[in-house]
């Protein structure tokens, strides 16, 4: 259900829409109406991302955009061998191939303008605002491969821009929930976290529409800042998220038997990390959004409509092996002209997996070792560190 917001109170191009979803009601003697099991959860504001995208690329500052994909190298004086350079998105093998896929399909009828991709980056974070209280946020950004990373980066040039805003689950859909499956909203609880599953992909559907997914595979005629009319195609290549909203994003379970959500790497095997024999295994063993995965998914959630719990053996035997849950994901679209693998899109994030994850954790445990074996050591680590042109102290 959408309503749009004719007056511009919430904003221009902003419409207010509910997110419908089926909720689990565990009743397999008795199971109600398909339509009792509906939920929505009103009071999601979002906003088109092919108006958007028109909107940005039509204004002056996008003649600094970058619509011609190319390779950068550099010949060190010393080699002599010539080696690639990465930096830009637009200069990336991934833009590359897309642009060449592009110019080789067969254009619109009827339209001579040059084609060109409008790269999409993606992002996204659910935060609590305060210590101690409910406040809560959870915002959907995107940003545009075509512009420079530098230029990107600068808060005053507000290159990020709001499309979502997704409200925490209200209370009256537990309430829901309760009344048709019976149980409490307790630690475990699967139904509250297959409600939780199944409102996130709604929400993303409001964003990737058939309006998206028509300017993704057909594109849209717009005049770009540079004075030349295109026809530009959405393409995603990044969504940057931290690990608990990935899990969310590839529909995966949370620390599961296959936590990658890029690969199916199992727990046993990620011993190996950083072997060239891990680095093999993960390109054989890439996660793929196909027609088997779909079917399982499928499968499972008929399950779940037949009142079998999500732990149920038959849902385990189709999806636990390879980790999925029973949701539908909003990425696997079936439109003729679109092809997009989910799983590619969520690459490893610097800032969430290393700076604030893995080495703060490792940073801290190497400190308490320190003080195990000597509180004073710490101090010599603190001078160490005033040492440094960037000073980080403990």
């Amino acid at each position: 259900m959408d309503s749009t917001d004719p007056a511009g109170a919430l904003g221009r191009g902003w419409n207010t829409s509910s997110v419908r979803f089926e909720v689990p009601h565990g009743r397999k003697s008795d199971p109600p109406p398909k339509e009792q099991c509906m939920f929505e959860a009103p009071g999601v504001l979002h906003r088109s991302i092919p108006d958007l995208v028109q909107s940005e690329f039509e204004k002056p500052s996008a003649a600094q955009f970058h619509f011609t994909p190319f390779y950068e190298s550099w010949t060190p004086p010393t080699t002599g061998k010539s080696e690639r350079l990465y930096s830009e998105l637009f200069s990336s093998q991934a833009f590359v191939d897309a642009h060449n896929e592009l110019q080789d399909m067969p254009p619109e009828p009827g339209c001579t303008h040059p084609r060109a991709i409008a790269g999409l980056c993606l992002m996204s974070d659910s935060a609590h605002l305060t210590d101690t209280g409910s406040a809560h946020i959870h915002p959907f950004n995107v940003a545009f491969a075509n512009e420079s990373m530098y230029s990107r980066g600068k808060p005053s040039n507000h290159s990020v821009h709001p499309v979502m805003h997704l409200p925490a689950v209200c209370r009256s859909c537990h309430r829901s929930s309760r009344k048709l499956s019976g149980k409490s909203r307790a630690k475990g609880n699967t139904v509250f976290t297959q409600c939780r599953r199944e409102y996130f992909q709604g929400a993303l559907k409001l964003l990737f529409d058939a309006k998206f997914w028509d300017m993704y595979a057909h594109g849209r005629v717009v005049k770009c800042g540079d004075g030349v009319t295109r026809r530009l195609y959405l393409r995603l290549f990044v969504y940057s998220a931290d690990y608990p909203e990935k899990v969310l994003i590839a529909t995966i379970r949370d620390g599961g038997g296959c936590p990658c959500p890029r690969c199916l790497i199992p727990k046993a095997e990620l011993c190996n990390m950083g072997t060239l024999e891990d680095l093999d295994a993960r390109s054989k063993r890439r996660r793929v959004d196909d027609r088997p995965r779909r079917a399982k998914v499928k499968r499972a959630r008929q399950y779940l409509r037949e009142g079998f719990a999500s732990t149920y053996v038959g849902i385990e035997n189709e999806l636990k092996e390879e980790s999925y849950v029973p949701v539908e994901n909003a990425f696997s679209v079936t439109e003729a002209g679109v092809r997009l693998n989910v799983f590619d899109l969520l690459t490893v994030d610097l800032m969430h997996e290393i700076e604030l994850g893995v080495w703060m954790a490792l940073l801290a445990h190497l400190i308490r070792i320190l003080y195990a074996i000597d509180p004073g050591k710490v101090n010599i680590l603190n001078t160490r560190c005033a040492l440094r042109p960037y000073q980080v102290c403990v």
